[in-house]
């Protein structure tokens, strides 16, 4: 949620359908430019002291004007700056309003965006409620998670820990278990030894196997640092579950930030990946510094979890103000195999995030290819900007990167790939694994309708044929083809109309007369499998109407 005025901003997201001009512009006495395709995002909205600022990304040309609206209860806003031009840039936009007064938390606002000129062309609506924040105390908040509650106290000066008895799951509640665990933690760092003793005491009760190098596991470590520039250190601490084994991959542990007050240790947050888990992976503490360039620390924090066949990273990324935690990961910051890096790629002084694998060790998830992951600070958040699959020669692949080309009105990378399954006699030995040549048939018949699209979109009906006939006389393909029944309607659309919108459509609507199985381009999709759905099978529209 977003301060405004004293108000937050919860937002939700509702996806509406992306459209694109009704039909293609011809060229009549004088060469007129082409129509625009392409899409428009609403990412994030961002308000705070007198201004209200909304950004997306777009895959319109560079330089191609946007038009903006703020609605109140579905009623425009006469003071938004309708007709103020956003320039898509570099992929991206951004619009900064001044607020002449507060957003009423009674009323519902959305927020869209569309091409200058060309209505058709908009992004889905972004739906904003405004609601009343929660009302200020002069006393700390209290420490989340399974933290011992105050008041902390030293213990007796012959206070000496014991370790408490092992968990049972038959009777134990796991979360009281935890906090009595915690509170144990909590009471040996405020005794009257030091925190590196604390840390061998709580390893030397892991159990007898675990294996790692050098005087402390991994999950059992310190780091003190101002993280809300008062002049006082806070202390980033990681002690290990209790009764856990330590091993590579699995290292858990308990990861939580305490501040030092009248020579106590006081716990304020417990550190987690995700609400339900209590512990975290193999904690790695990366970076404690101001990797966004707003003069404030960042604490950056690697969690390793491993499942029975595959491992991911992900990266816990945060800030402490004195009295609250931030979460500044918009999109979990996360991939199974991964190299990542943290650097500047930019020159700005704020650090991107890239992550390069996502490969799953199992054969359940099937035909999969590498991806990288690209996460920028945006919005007061970090938040993925980019998915990019790596290039690959199967045939599959080649198809769904020739269909990513269409939509963003890259007309020879679409050609040229929908070309290269084209050209192909036969599937190799390894890619018979996720199909048969009817599958491998489907393949070639979408390819086909792909790279008569291109044509269409440059008005070349010949062309279009030419790719037809050269489909009807591939040996494999027979009439059963519901592509190869697709490709003829699409010509035939194009050849009556005259139009790549109107023929893209029929096409599909074409496809979608027969069921699933008829269609599929694989034996078997995989959970980690990229598909192609159904309202993606006319690359211009996300619906047929």
């Amino acid at each position: 949620m977003l301060k405004r005025y004293g108000l937050l901003l919860a937002l939700c997201m509702l996806l509406l359908a992306c459209n694109v001009p009704t039909a293609r512009e011809q060229a009549v006495a004088t060469l007129t430019p082409p129509p625009l395709h392409g899409r428009i995002a609403v990412t994030s909205v961002q308000a705070e002291d007198e201004t209200a600022r909304f950004a997306g990304t777009s895959t319109l040309p560079e330089g191609t004007c946007l038009q903006t609206q703020l609605f109140a209860e579905g009623v425009p806003e006469s003071w938004w700056p309708i007709d103020t031009c956003v320039p898509v840039t570099e992929g991206t936009w951004a619009i900064e309003v001044a607020l002449d007064m507060p957003l009423d938390h009674a009323r519902d606002y959305t927020f869209r965006a569309w091409a200058f000129d060309n209505p058709a062309i908009q992004s889905e609506s972004y739906w904003v409620q405004v609601v009343a924040p929660p009302a200020p105390t002069s006393t700390p908040p209290p420490p989340t998670g399974l933290l011992p509650a105050p008041p902390i106290t030293p213990p007796p000066p012959d206070w000496t820990p014991t370790r408490l008895p092992p968990y049972d799951p038959e009777h134990d509640d796991p979360e009281a278990q935890t906090r009595a665990y915690l509170r144990l933690v909590t009471d040996m760092l405020n005794a009257a030894y030091d925190i590196d003793s604390v840390l061998a005491e709580l390893a030397a009760w892991m159990t007898q196997d675990s294996t790692y190098e050098g005087d402390l596991p991994p999950n059992a470590w310190a780091e003190a640092h101002d993280l809300d520039g008062d002049g006082t250190d806070e202390w980033i601490i990681s002690v290990p579950v209790q009764d856990s084994w330590c091993g590579v991959p699995y290292c858990p542990g308990y990861v939580f930030l305490a501040e030092r007050h009248a020579g106590l240790f006081i716990p304020r947050h417990q550190i987690t990946s995700t609400i339900y888990e209590m512990s975290v992976g193999h904690p790695r503490l990366l970076k404690v510094s101001d990797i966004t360039a707003d003069g404030h620390l960042e604490i950056v924090l690697e969690e390793t979890h491993c499942g029975a066949h595959t491992c991911f990273t992900t990266l816990i990324v945060g800030r402490w103000d004195g009295t609250r935690w931030h979460d500044l990961a918009a999109d979990p910051i996360s991939q199974a195999y991964t190299d990542y890096t943290m650097q500047d790629e930019t020159g700005d002084g704020k650090e991107e995030i890239t992550m390069y694998g996502g490969m799953i060790g199992s054969v359940g998830a099937g035909l999969q290819r590498p991806h990288t992951l690209t996460f920028a600070w945006r919005d007061g958040a970090y938040r993925l900007i980019s998915d990019e699959p790596a290039p690959s020669d199967h045939p599959y692949f080649q198809m769904l990167d020739a269909h990513t080309a269409l939509v963003a009105g890259e007309w020879d990378r679409a050609l040229e790939l929908a070309r290269a399954v084209l050209d192909r006699d036969a599937l190799d030995p390894d890619e018979s694994l996720w199909m048969t040549d009817r599958h491998w048939t489907r393949i070639l018949g979408y390819s086909a309708i792909e790279a008569m699209l291109v044509h269409a979109h440059r008005g070349d009906a010949p062309a279009m044929e030419s790719v037809l006939v050269e489909l009807r006389a591939r040996d494999v393909i027979t009439e059963a083809n519901p592509y190869l029944e697709g490709a003829a309607q699409l010509l035939a659309t194009y050849t009556a109309t005259d139009d790549a919108l109107a023929a893209c459509q029929a096409m599909a609507a074409t496809l979608l007369d027969y069921d699933t199985d008829a269609r599929a381009f694989l034996e078997w999709y995989g959970y980690n499998t990229e598909y192609l759905p159904d309202e993606q099978l006319c690359p211009w529209a996300t619906s047929i109407e």
